[in-house]
């Protein structure tokens, strides 16, 4: 009977979660979810009660990629204006729930005398909806976007500051790829050309994992990231990073050369940028080239700057 019973309490919990869940996915529920979030506008910092944990991340990285004095946003983007009027109001209106995790709000907005829409991307997250993204109202790119080209952009100039082959070439597009496999994604910056392009860890500060210039190019192994390729005259580098959570981890590398004197490579062995016996170099070299894998990219483009070519994906 006590095991009939427990069944039954197990069961109707199950029932009372389901009916909540089914009512927060409603239109009538996110209508007064948005409503709610409006009616603290200009009273809290809305963004980081009312926006996703991926969205504030996005935001992070970005202002941590910016120079001092550089302006990130220049309007609100919960009104898309600098400021607001003594008549201003704002009201969810079209709900369009496209999944159980994601939906597309349009919020009537009142200011200054003038209406206009502000379109909200939502996604299902902490047991309720949160703003993944602020999206043009002409059905152009989003914020989220925005952010992430600002975030390449930045990234790659940075680079040109210590490798001059960057600075003669513009970066052109860009992919996530999940390294090591924690749910993370780094980001994988390429020219149009794809003859240069960078792997690029964002988990905490922004950092460079490893460069790929022409003929070298990028591999990638279970939990690492690799380059190898010709590097100069008579000369091949293989470089191979391994992560853990999202950050370098160790680092395995050799300079193979070939002397006209000798005519038999010689090896140099570095681990994390001391030099080893080729021995060691070789056992590590193997340990981290324990498995090939083949991401599959979904390149984004970036804009290009007027006159420049379109970018072509691989």
């Amino acid at each position: 009977m006590k095991k009939i019973v427990s069944i039954l309490i197990v069961l109707m919990s199950v029932v009372v979660q389901t009916a909540w869940a089914d009512e927060k996915h409603t239109a009538d529920y996110i209508r007064q979810r948005i409503d709610s979030v409006y009616s603290h506008h200009g009273m809290a910092d809305i963004d980081s009660t009312y926006c996703t944990l991926r969205y504030l991340e996005l935001v992070r990285q970005a202002w941590d990629e910016l120079a001092e004095g550089e302006i990130l946003f220049d309007a609100d983007h919960w009104i898309n204006a600098q400021d607001w009027s003594k008549d201003f109001t704002a009201e969810a209106k079209d709900i369009d729930i496209q999944t159980d995790t994601t939906a597309i709000v349009r919020v009537g907005i009142h200011n200054f005398g003038r209406d206009y829409e502000v379109v909200l991307s939502l996604h299902y997250e902490r047991d309720d909806w949160f703003v993944d993204d602020f999206l043009a109202a002409d059905g152009g790119e989003g914020e989220r976007a925005y952010l992430t080209q600002t975030i390449c952009t930045i990234l790659w100039r940075r680079i040109g500051l210590t490798d001059s082959g960057f600075q003669d070439v513009d970066v052109a597009k860009y992919c996530y790829v999940d390294i090591d496999g924690d749910g993370y994604d780094e980001i994988w910056l390429r020219s149009e050309d794809n003859r240069f392009g960078a792997l690029v860890s964002l988990a905490g500060n922004a950092q460079l994992l490893v460069i790929e210039r022409s003929p070298q190019r990028v591999v990638f192994y279970r939990g690492a990231v690799g380059v190898i390729g010709k590097a100069g005259y008579n000369s091949e580098i293989s470089k191979v990073v391994t992560l853990r959570n999202s950050r370098k981890f160790h680092t395995v590398e050799y300079l193979a050369t070939v002397p006209l004197e000798l005519g038999t490579p010689i090896y140099e062995y570095y681990y994390d940028g001391h030099p080893i016996s080729p021995v060691k170099g070789r056992q590590l070299m193997q340990r981290a080239k324990q498995k090939r894998s083949q991401p599959k990219p979904t390149w984004q483009n970036l804009p290009q700057e007027e006159g420049s070519a379109e970018v072509s994906g691989d």
